[in-house]
């Protein structure tokens, strides 16, 4: 996968994080892990499938961390991350 060419070069914790998106911040919760699983795929089952392209390398290189921004595919994935907020 390109990706993988692209951060195996310069992103150190590449065999230790799978290339992903992130879509919430990490957040403590006074809900269970079952009803906040169970919440969150409440809110994506109306999504469909859709294309992402991954445009510019950008981020902290300093601090370690990469990422592709995301060109076609950046509404839907603001519209998941707005949706899983609520």
């Amino acid at each position: 996968m390109e990706i993988d060419l692209i951060r195996k070069r310069i992103d150190p914790l590449y065999k230790n994080i799978r290339p992903h998106i992130s879509l919430v911040f990490p957040f403590d919760s006074p809900i269970s892990d079952d009803r906040l699983i169970t919440l969150t795929q409440e809110s994506l089952k109306k999504v469909d499938c859709f294309k992402i392209e991954l445009n510019h390398l950008d981020g902290d290189f300093r601090g370690g961390y990469i990422w592709l921004e995301v060109g076609q595919g950046r509404k839907e994935i603001e519209i998941i991350h707005d949706s899983l907020y609520r």
